[in-house]
């Protein structure tokens, strides 16, 4: 690894706000090495993320490992762990932990949050996704920089490194690391690629980590190319004339003239951009409803229906939506003085002002009904407590796009009913909180809350 190289490309993060994810392994105790070696010269302010899944008993060695090189070079060090019952998911882990990430991210105002994923990272997950199942998308490479929440980037510095190299860096600069047991349990899928195929993969052509980037990344130009002209295809197709891409209706002459080749990527790319899961698997089955005018359920919220000259995507309609919808919207106005309302005969929602002129309560977890909010743009509106509608729209807290609220509580796997079961804040159509799973980007506190919110059950 070459040490002067990574200094003057990190020059950017001069007096800036700095976190590095540390877990006690070698990739992020070297990542901490280097930082903490350049900071005093660059004029960062440096601080540790350490985050305990508790699958293991002796992740209390990484603990002490990381916090005692913390404290022994003055860098502030930030601890999380699981609560509530172990879910050993690698899929559930980084959720946890990229939650960890954003919330303190929000309390320190955090400039970039650093891991330390490397070349090899790149190659599993690529190799992951393919022998699981996946379209081009899937075959992306890990970006070098993206975005945790609105004022804070997450910067990957070693994606040009391999594994072999950073292990060198650490030996040749003495850094402690300590091995994680669950690295070698071929229980998990990226630890098989890791251990079994790999190292085949070696025998066949050294070069193949930097073959398979190659083809990564030419997929990723392809894939940016293929997106703007898809793009205009389906203003030309489309007969609704919608800016929307969803639901959308085409011209069925129109669609099929571009022919078989065509039409496999472009139905993958609508149906990506529409969120079908699973759907290069049904890629075949859609061209033959366009062929023979027929209906086709893709998943559980969108269906397909070709007729005469016209192919239609659209939501499925709920049944149950007049079922789970019966009350009426409650509205309430906002101003300085406490509030306090009934819903539903079950659920007080309680407004109280923020009057204090300095905030120092910790912010409440997601899953707590309870919230520190800024409503200053809203005063002496009027807001609305009900249940969940069609087309309500939600912003999650460090969410640089709207998305359908439906789409957002189908990736919390919240269950179907309980999505008709959940009061919300609203305004018009856009959600401002679901109590007890998220906050809106819209009323996120800046310096200091103006309002804090509760929900509370009505047991009178």
């Amino acid at each position: 690894m070459n040490f002067y190289k990574i200094q003057s490309k990190l020059s950017f993060l001069k007096k800036k706000k700095v976190a590095l994810a540390v877990s006690g392994g070698a990739d992020s105790m070297v990542l901490l090495h280097l930082f903490d070696s350049i900071g005093l010269k660059l004029g960062f302010e440096l601080y540790v993320l350490h985050y305990n899944h508790k699958w293991r008993k002796e992740s209390i060695k990484d603990l002490k490992l990381v916090k005692n090189y913390c404290l022994k070079n003055k860098i502030s060090f930030i601890y999380g762990e699981a609560r509530g019952k172990v879910i050993k998911s690698e899929e559930n882990a980084r959720n946890e932990r990229y939650n960890f990430f954003k919330k303190h991210a929000l309390k320190n105002k955090l400039d970039f949050v650093c891991t330390a994923h490397h070349k090899d990272d790149q190659v599993e997950t690529i190799l992951f996704r393919l022998i699981r199942g996946t379209g081009t998308n899937g075959l992306l490479p890990i970006k070098e920089v993206s975005h945790l929440i609105s004022h804070t980037v997450i910067y990957r510095p070693f994606l040009q490194f391999t594994r072999e190299e950073i292990r060198q860096y650490a030996k040749k600069h003495h850094v402690s690391f300590i091995e994680d047991k669950t690295n070698l349990d071929l229980k998990f899928s990226r630890n098989l690629i890791r251990l079994n195929i790999v190292p085949n993969m070696k025998k066949i052509n050294k070069n193949y980590t930097n073959n398979i980037l190659l083809f990564s990344n030419l997929v990723y130009s392809q894939n940016v190319e293929l997106d703007n002209y898809f793009s205009r295809v389906l203003c030309e197709i489309r007969t609704d004339k919608k800016k929307e891409i969803f639901p959308v209706v085409m011209s069925r002459t129109k669609l099929v003239l571009h022919g078989y080749n065509f039409l496999v990527p472009f139905l993958y790319w609508l149906l990506s951009n529409i969120g079908v899961r699973g759907n290069l698997k049904k890629i075949d089955s859609v061209i033959y409803a366009i062929n023979n005018y027929g209906k086709l359920d893709l998943d559980s919220k969108c269906i397909l229906e070709v007729n005469n000259d016209s192919v239609a995507l659209r939501q499925k309609s709920q049944e149950k939506k007049i079922k789970h919808n019966p009350k009426k919207d409650l509205k309430l106005k906002i101003n300085t003085k406490p509030c306090k309302v009934t819903f539903d005969n079950k659920n007080v929602l309680v407004i109280t002002p923020f009057l204090s002129k300095k905030f120092l309560t910790k912010y409440p977890l997601d899953v707590e009904n309870r919230a520190f909010v800024d409503l200053s743009r809203f005063l002496q509106k009027s807001l609305t407590i009900r249940y969940r509608k069609p087309h309500d729209i939600f912003q999650p807290l460090g969410s640089l796009n709207t998305l359908k609220l439906k789409n957002f509580l189908i990736n919390r796997k919240i269950s179907r009913d309980q999505r008709y079961e959940l009061p919300l804040l609203c305004s018009d159509k856009e959600v401002l909180w679901v109590p007890g799973h998220a906050l809106s980007e819209r009323i996120r506190v800046k310096t200091i809350p103006t309002h804090k919110l509760e929900l509370k059950r009505n047991y009178g």
